[in-house]
């Protein structure tokens, strides 16, 4: 969805009939988030505050888990091999969401880690303004 489309979807009536700025901005930020990277040091003791990091070890040395290859992914981010983890790439969460389905890992812990993920991600007046008017200063906001 551009954010053309967004704007047109969230903004309906007199913001956008009135070409109120402020208001468009406040509307379409309302619950506006991205999920993006966990860093490692995070990652790490969320796993260690809830039991994660031992499930994690065991999956990991256990040659028949069906999330061995997951877990050991895992331990390779605890141990440096990468920074952070991107939740906001799709099969990073899928595989957040193996742990889930073997039960190795509740949903509401899977959601705690998905939260720290998760970020604002406001738009500024200066989008908008890009967004409803083209370069040749048209109204495109309906």
């Amino acid at each position: 969805m551009t954010l053309l489309e967004e704007i047109k979807s969230k903004c309906t009536g007199a913001p956008l009939a009135n070409y109120t700025l402020t208001a468009i901005v406040a509307t379409v930020n309302a619950n506006r988030i991205r999920v993006g990277k966990v860093e490692r040091a995070d990652f790490a003791m969320w796993s260690a505050g809830n039991g994660m990091r031992a499930k994690i070890e065991d999956h990991a040395n256990d040659l028949h888990s069906p999330i061995r290859s997951i877990a050991l992914a895992c331990r390779d981010l605890i141990l440096g091999a990468a920074n952070s983890i991107d939740f906001g790439l799709a099969q990073n969460v899928a595989m957040l969401q193996a742990w889930v389905a073997v039960g190795a890992l509740s949903q509401a812990d899977a959601d705690s880690l998905l939260a720290l993920a998760t970020q604002p991600n406001p738009i500024t007046e200066f989008d908008v303004r890009c967004a409803l008017w083209d370069v040749h200063g048209n109204w495109l906001g309906g």
